[in-house]
Formats: C-alpha cells, sequence, structure tokens
C-alpha cells in the first residue's frame, strides 16, 4: 500500500530561496526519504511564486491522487498563494525551515510564512482545514520521525477507506455491542465496504474442494504447529473453511473477513473454525476477525497496514489494579507469528462444547503472545471513535493465561503517559468500550493518534479512577 505524497516550495523572488538551494535540497532529501520510509513521491522541480502560478499548479496536483501534498514555505510568501492547494481538499503538511543565519538581513522567512499559512488554515475559513506543520531541515532525525508519523497515519486511513470486508453469517448471537451502520461506516471511513455472506454458502464451498488440495493445505498447517491435540478431522475442516474463506475473499475482492465462527458453525460443520482464520491471516495476510466483528476487522486492517505486522483482536479479560497488569486473552484465533519462542499447539475450543454431548470442537491456535511493547487499538462506537494506548507484553511466570491466545500486559501509556491500571478499568467501563481489542506488537501509538485527526475521530482519553460513578463527555 504505498502512500503518494506531492511536494511544492513557495516563495518570492526578493528572497533567497533559489540562492539556499531550498528548493533541491528539499527534493533531494524527500526522495531519500521516499526510499527509507515507502512513499512515491511527486515533486514540483519549480518554485511557486503567487496566486496565479499556484493555481496553475494546484490543477496539476489535483489529477496525481495524492495523500498528502507538502507545502514548503521555501521563503517568504503571501497566504493567497496557499488557497488553490486548500482547496483541493487533499490533506495538507505545512513545511517551515530554519533560517541560514540569525543577524543581518532577513534571507528566507521561512516560519513567519508558514505561521500565516497554517492560521490562514484556521481562521479563513469557515469549517478549518486539517493539516500537519513540519518544521526543520529534510536531513534532520526531527523532521523524518514527524514525517514518518505521518507516512504511518496515512497508510492506516488508506487501508480503512480500501476496506471490503467479506461479513460471514452476521454477528455471533447477544453481541449487540459490536452492531453498525453499513452507511455510516461507507462515509465516515471514506469508502470502507461491507460484504455481507450466509454461513451456509461458506460451507458448500468448503465441501466442493478436492482432497488433494485440502491435504496440502492440512499438511502445511500440521507443519506449523509445536505440537497438535486435536483429531485430524478438524484440521481438515479448517483447512477446507481456509479455503472457502480465501475463494470468498476472491470472488467479494475482499481484504478482510469478519466470520460467525459460533453457534451457527457448529451446527452446520461440527468445527470451531478459529485455525482457518488464523491461517488466512497468516498465509495469505488478510485480517481475519471472530465473532462476525465487522469494526475489529477494520481495526486489524488499520493496525496491520500502520505497524506492518500482523494483528489480531482479543479481549481484555482481567485487570489487576495491585499488581498494574492485565490479561489479553481470546480462544485461540490469532495469527501464529504473534506467538513467544514456544510457538503454537493446535487445541480443542476451551468452551465451545463443554458440558455439551456432541462437544468438544476444534481447532484453535493456542499460544502466549511474544514479549514486548505492543499497541492495544479499536475503531469505536461505530467508526467515531478511537480506542488507543502502548502496553508491554511480558512472561508472568506465576500467570500462565487461559488456555487459547493470551499475554500478560503492564505499563500502560496514553498520548505518552503512565495511565494506571485502575483508571484503565475506569476507562474501560465508564467509556463502555467494544469487549474487543485490535492488538499488535510495537508502539504506533503516535500514528493512531495523528489518524484520528485525519479522520475526525474522537481519541478515548483516559479517566482517572473514583468510587463515584462517572459520566463521559
Amino acid at each position: 500500500m504505498t502512500i503518494r505524497i506531492g511536494y511544492v516550495g513557495v516563495h518570492i523572488a526578493t528572497y533567497y530561496a533559489v540562492e539556499h538551494g531550498q528548493l533541491t535540497r528539499a527534493i533531494d532529501g524527500l526522495t531519500a526519504l521516499a526510499d527509507e520510509l515507502g512513499f512515491e513521491l511527486v515533486a514540483r522541480a519549480g518554485g511557486v511564486m503567487d496566486a496565479e502560478a499556484a493555481a496553475a499548479a494546484a490543477r496539476d496536483v489535483a489529477t496525481q491522487h495524492l495523500d498528502l501534498l507538502i507545502v514548503q514555505t521555501a521563503a517568504c510568501c503571501m497566504g493567497d498563494a496557499l488557497l488553490p492547494f486548500a482547496e483541493l481538499g487533499i490533506p495538507l503538511g505545512i513545511w517551515a525551515t530554519p533560517e541560514p543565519r540569525d543577524d543581518g538581513d532577513m534571507q528566507l522567512n521561512s516560519f513567519v510564512s508558514a505561521s500565516i499559512f497554517v492560521s490562514t488554515l484556521r481562521r479563513f475559513y469557515r469549517d478549518p482545514k486539517p493539516f500537519k506543520w513540519l518544521y526543520g531541515h529534510v536531513e534532520e532525525d526531527s523532521f523524518r520521525r514527524r514525517l514518518q508519523v505521518t507516512v504511518q497515519a496515512l497508510r492506516g486511513r488508506r487501508a480503512l477507506a480500501t476496506s471490503r470486508v467479506s461479513w460471514i453469517g452476521g454477528l455471533a448471537p447477544g453481541f449487540e455491542n459490536l452492531r453498525f451502520d453499513q452507511r455510516d461506516l461507507h462515509h465516515r471511513l471514506g469508502g470502507a465496504t461491507v460484504l455481507p455472506r450466509e454461513l451456509r454458502a461458506l460451507v458448500d464451498i468448503a465441501r466442493q474442494f478436492g482432497d488433494a488440495e485440502v491435504q496440502q493445505v492440512q499438511t502445511e498447517m500440521v507443519a506449523a504447529a509445536r505440537a497438535v491435540n486435536v483429531p485430524a478431522e478438524f484440521v481438515e475442516r479448517n483447512a477446507r473453511v481456509y479455503l472457502a474463506l480465501r475463494e470468498v475473499c476472491t470472488q467479494d475482492g475482499a481484504n478482510a473477513v469478519a466470520l460467525q465462527d459460533w453457534p451457527e458453525m457448529q451446527s452446520v460443520y461440527d468445527v470451531s473454525p478459529l485455525l482457518a482464520l488464523c491461517w488466512l491471516a497468516e498465509h495469505d495476510g488478510i485480517p481475519s476477525a471472530h465473532e462476525g466483528d465487522v469494526l475489529g476487522a477494520l481495526t486489524m486492517r488499520m493496525l496491520g497496514a500502520v505497524a506492518s505486522k500482523p494483528t489480531t483482536i482479543m479481549d481484555i479479560a482481567a485487570i489487576d489494579a495491585e499488581r498494574e497488569t492485565g490479561l489479553l486473552w481470546h480462544c485461540g484465533g490469532s495469527p501464529h507469528s504473534l506467538a513467544d519462542s514456544a510457538g503454537v499447539t493446535y487445541e480443542f475450543h476451551s468452551t465451545l462444547g463443554r458440558k455439551q454431548a456432541s462437544g468438544p470442537w476444534g481447532a484453535v491456535v493456542n499460544q502466549t503472545l511474544a514479549p514486548g511493547e505492543c499497541t492495544i487499538a479499536y475503531i469505536s462506537d461505530d467508526a467515531r471513535s478511537l480506542w488507543n494506548f502502548r502496553a508491554e507484553v511480558f512472561a508472568d511466570p506465576d500467570r500462565a493465561g487461559f488456555d487459547g491466545d493470551r499475554g500478560w500486559i503492564r505499563g500502560f501509556r496514553h498520548a505518552g503517559l503512565a495511565v494506571p491500571a485502575s483508571d484503565l478499568l475506569e476507562t474501560v467501563m465508564t467509556t463502555g468500550q467494544e469487549h474487543h481489542h485490535g492488538f499488535v506488537h510495537g508502539d504506533v501509538t503516535e500514528p493512531l493518534s495523528e489518524l484520528a485527526a485525519w479522520m475526525s475521530l474522537r481519541e478515548i482519553e483516559p479517566l482517572r479512577y473514583r468510587d463515584a460513578m462517572q459520566r463521559p463527555e
């Protein structure tokens, strides 16, 4: 998913942008960063000096399908030169550079001009235009870090806008908190599409595959596990479901899946399909959510694009305020590559089928998450809000966690500030967060915060714990 970033430098002739090589320095540096950060640069070589030239340049820019347009005040320029670019509706970066010297006659006046530009975006328009400010020379690490956050945020935004989710079987019964409006998602996320499918139709497709094709997938599945503790028939059925999911994605042009993995699946096919979901995510890179959670599938697609790593959704099954820890857990639906050095085993589902004569069912992927920094996030509240905090997965020698996929977490932070476990508990419960939480290794909370700003999502702020009931704003 390549992000396209445009560049144009503005200045007037009575200043010294040309003499100080402002435009060539910027283009050369951005070209190097494009290779490093993984975006495509569309740069205008000549500078823009007035509103008329800006209008001509904007007409060219409008055809480039940009995710971001960086307007550099290479030297002093009037605010009317910004307006044609602002009218395009493309996310804007406003870039200023330091002066080449701090005495004598003014050489560039870059920062003051950028200040005029950003205040124009805030004050001139009735609905202020969103923008990201940039400051410094292109070779500086601070500039690189700030641009990197933007590139990651725009990847997530593009991933959401281009999402096509095969929604198979609808929601698992009783999960009213995961309901959504397809029209709202399409509008708020810039084009995301949900494609409903019947669960029985998926099973019909699964049964049509030949034994040789199924056996090949089954063999690969078995080879990926440290141990297989379920009958071979359950792995074989998961192989069939995986092939059917892949076929549905091909037919739908889908790049994400939300599957109702219980209870109807057990009625029509006598299997828990979590291994199939894991394999689709692991083998094909298609985010796959259980329980029919479309918002979870969108969250996984967003996290995968921002972090360039495998993702999953899990529950926060416990919060221990005294130990300052929490437990991420689910029944066994996470990709194999999230596991620690012990790898994965295939087991019966730990809750489906117990106390029932027809159970247990399999196969699920049993694993402990690899230790390290992580991000917990979710596109919440019918795509109006973003849940977003940093934590650390760690191994607790005294507590293994529940069977399935799990990991103990600690060191909670939001917007760079520590969040006590008691505050996390207060926030989850008082704000009524959905019970699913997207997970990815690595701290990408800053890009997610920027994504929320670009998309006008309300970022959930931590609440301080109180014994009194609170009502969130």
